[in-house]
């Protein structure tokens, strides 16, 4: 009866090890696929800060662009004293307007 019951003992420790053994494999799959979430989530808001930027960098550098062609412009009729002949019209359809 002895060695039943130390050989059931023994059953149950392999059994509660290898269960033990099987927690421990699962727990470390679920800690690398949750590193390699994060790692892609970190890679993913990267990209879209630098996108955002791009864009930013971008509409900044159009304003500037327009904002030159309306500087030239003014001094050009501040230095001839007088519109072009395309703008002038364009300035006389928006007073009937």
């Amino acid at each position: 009866m002895k060695l039943q019951i130390l050989s059931w003992e023994g059953e149950k420790r392999i059994q509660a090890k290898l269960h033990m053994e099987k927690k421990k494999q699962l727990q470390n799959e679920l800690d690398h696929n949750r590193a390699n979430a994060i790692e892609h989530y970190k890679r993913k808001i990267a990209r879209i800060d630098m996108i955002g930027q791009r864009a930013i960098k971008e509409l900044e550098d159009q304003r500037r662009k327009e904002e030159m062609k309306v500087r030239e412009k003014a001094n050009k009729i501040r230095k001839t004293g007088k519109l072009s002949p395309r703008r002038s019209q364009d300035l006389e359809y928006s007073y009937k307007a």
